[in-house]
Protein backbone atom coordinates (compact mmCIF):
# COMPACT_ATOMS: atom_id res chain seq x y z
CA UNK A 1 0.00 0.00 0.00
CA UNK A 2 1.63 3.74 -0.71
CA UNK A 3 1.57 6.07 1.92
CA UNK A 4 2.96 9.68 2.01
CA UNK A 5 5.74 9.87 5.02
CA UNK A 6 6.37 13.49 6.13
CA UNK A 7 10.15 13.96 6.28
CA UNK A 8 10.76 16.55 9.39
CA UNK A 9 14.35 16.62 9.03
CA UNK A 10 13.49 19.25 6.54
CA UNK A 11 12.23 21.70 8.83
CA UNK A 12 14.01 24.71 8.29
CA UNK A 13 16.35 26.24 11.22
CA UNK A 14 16.04 29.48 10.64
CA UNK A 15 12.24 29.32 10.81
CA UNK A 16 12.40 27.16 14.10
CA UNK A 17 15.13 29.01 15.84
CA UNK A 18 13.47 32.64 14.89
CA UNK A 19 9.97 30.84 16.76
CA UNK A 20 11.83 29.59 19.74
CA UNK A 21 13.39 33.23 20.23
CA UNK A 22 9.97 34.64 19.69
CA UNK A 23 8.32 32.15 21.96
CA UNK A 24 11.07 32.49 25.02
CA UNK A 25 10.83 36.40 24.17
CA UNK A 26 6.95 36.32 25.32
CA UNK A 27 7.02 33.99 28.39
CA UNK A 28 9.75 36.08 29.37
CA UNK A 29 7.84 39.20 29.29
CA UNK A 30 5.21 37.36 30.80
CA UNK A 31 6.98 35.98 33.33
CA UNK A 32 8.26 39.42 33.71
CA UNK A 33 5.07 40.52 34.56
CA UNK A 34 4.27 38.65 36.72
CA UNK A 35 7.55 38.73 39.25
CA UNK A 36 7.79 42.51 39.44
CA UNK A 37 5.11 45.27 39.51
CA UNK A 38 3.62 46.39 35.76
CA UNK A 39 5.08 50.19 36.49
CA UNK A 40 8.32 48.74 36.67
CA UNK A 41 8.03 46.81 33.61
CA UNK A 42 5.91 49.51 31.21
CA UNK A 43 9.08 51.43 32.06
CA UNK A 44 11.42 48.80 31.02
CA UNK A 45 9.73 48.20 27.36
CA UNK A 46 8.66 51.30 27.43
CA UNK A 47 10.10 51.40 23.96
CA UNK A 48 8.71 48.65 22.78
CA UNK A 49 5.52 49.57 24.08
CA UNK A 50 5.36 53.16 21.62
CA UNK A 51 6.29 50.82 19.02
CA UNK A 52 3.37 48.33 19.60
CA UNK A 53 1.11 51.30 19.41
CA UNK A 54 2.36 52.92 16.54
CA UNK A 55 2.16 49.80 14.38
CA UNK A 56 -1.68 49.72 15.53
CA UNK A 57 -2.20 53.06 14.88
CA UNK A 58 -0.61 52.51 11.17
CA UNK A 59 -2.48 49.52 11.24
CA UNK A 60 -5.91 51.30 11.54
CA UNK A 61 -4.91 54.44 9.66
CA UNK A 62 -4.45 51.70 6.99
CA UNK A 63 -7.31 49.92 6.56
CA UNK A 64 -9.48 53.23 6.96
CA UNK A 65 -8.12 54.54 4.27
CA UNK A 66 -8.12 51.12 2.10
CA UNK A 67 -12.05 51.28 2.91
CA UNK A 68 -12.20 55.22 1.74
CA UNK A 69 -10.19 54.51 -1.38
CA UNK A 70 -12.45 51.35 -2.22
CA UNK A 71 -15.59 53.48 -1.57
CA UNK A 72 -14.18 56.14 -4.24
CA UNK A 73 -13.48 53.31 -7.07
CA UNK A 74 -17.24 52.34 -6.63
CA UNK A 75 -18.41 55.93 -7.18
CA UNK A 76 -16.12 56.26 -9.91
CA UNK A 77 -17.16 52.97 -11.64
CA UNK A 78 -20.70 53.75 -11.59
CA UNK A 79 -19.73 57.01 -13.00
CA UNK A 80 -17.63 55.34 -16.19
CA UNK A 81 -21.06 53.41 -16.49
CA UNK A 82 -23.18 56.09 -16.61
CA UNK A 83 -21.44 58.20 -19.41
CA UNK A 84 -20.01 55.34 -21.11
CA UNK A 85 -24.37 54.45 -22.01
CA UNK A 86 -24.40 58.76 -22.54
CA UNK A 87 -22.01 58.46 -24.69
CA UNK A 88 -23.39 55.81 -26.95
CA UNK A 89 -26.76 57.85 -26.84
CA UNK A 90 -25.17 60.60 -27.99
CA UNK A 91 -23.51 58.37 -30.48
CA UNK A 92 -26.38 56.70 -31.90
CA UNK A 93 -28.42 59.94 -32.37
CA UNK A 94 -25.69 61.49 -34.28
CA UNK A 95 -24.99 58.79 -36.68
CA UNK A 96 -28.54 58.60 -37.50
CA UNK A 97 -28.93 62.84 -37.94
CA UNK A 98 -25.50 62.00 -40.60
CA UNK A 99 -28.27 60.11 -43.08
CA UNK A 100 -28.73 61.75 -45.83
CA UNK A 101 -32.96 60.55 -45.48
CA UNK A 102 -32.28 63.11 -42.05
CA UNK A 103 -30.59 65.68 -43.66
CA UNK A 104 -32.96 66.13 -46.37
CA UNK A 105 -35.88 66.52 -44.00
CA UNK A 106 -33.83 69.05 -42.22
CA UNK A 107 -32.87 70.98 -45.31
CA UNK A 108 -36.70 71.05 -46.94
CA UNK A 109 -37.97 72.36 -43.14
CA UNK A 110 -35.27 75.72 -44.06
CA UNK A 111 -36.30 75.57 -47.90
CA UNK A 112 -33.92 73.58 -49.43
CA UNK A 113 -33.89 71.58 -52.16
CA UNK A 114 -31.92 68.41 -53.39
CA UNK A 115 -30.64 69.18 -57.07
CA UNK A 116 -32.13 66.89 -60.04
CA UNK A 117 -29.19 67.38 -62.07
CA UNK A 118 -25.37 67.09 -60.84
CA UNK A 119 -23.45 70.33 -60.32
CA UNK A 120 -21.24 71.46 -62.95
CA UNK A 121 -17.88 73.85 -63.00
CA UNK A 122 -18.36 77.46 -63.62
CA UNK A 123 -15.06 78.79 -65.58
CA UNK A 124 -14.53 82.73 -65.28
CA UNK A 125 -12.30 83.85 -67.51
CA UNK A 126 -9.98 86.97 -67.01
CA UNK A 127 -10.52 89.73 -68.98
Amino acid sequence: MNTYKVDDNNTNPKKNSLFKELLVSSFSFIKSLKDQSILVTVEKNYTFIMFLTFVGLVYIFNSLYAERQATKVDILEKQIKELKSEYMTINAKLSRSRKQSEVTIVADTIGLKLLKEPPFKLIVKAN
